[in-house]
């Protein structure tokens, strides 16, 4: 976008009062713009791995890796979302059953890595 600017010197209609602003607008629009692109490549490229790793595991492993990881998924939902619930109320009478709650997640973890 910045590139296209320079050329055609033409400012977006929103500032043209402030042309102060236009320089900077077009570098923030061009740096989100070029950031979203990078993490869009980066997204395709990890589920890209993640869709030959998976099936190559599940072949591996078998029904104990599928058990294992869905295990280890739910203890993860049920942490945080104990997590979420604790840290959005200030009750703080629910400590011991979110270090219980962290404990199992961290087993089922370290049992499936």
């Amino acid at each position: 976008m910045r590139h296209a600017y320079l050329q055609t010197k033409r400012a977006p209609g929103c500032l043209a009062d402030y042309p102060h602003l236009v320089v900077p607008f077009v570098a923030e629009v061009s740096a989100v713009i070029r950031n979203k692109r990078l993490h869009v490549q980066a997204l395709q490229v990890t589920l890209a791995c993640e869709s030959v790793k998976e099936p190559a595991y599940a072949r591996a492993g078998g029904s104990s890796y599928l058990a294992v990881r869905s295990a280890m998924e739910t203890a993860q939902d049920r942490y945080l979302g104990a997590y979420c619930e604790r840290h959005s109320s200030s009750d703080d009478s629910s400590s011991s059953d979110l270090n219980r709650l962290s404990s199992e997640m961290k087993r089922h973890q370290m049992a499936f890595y």
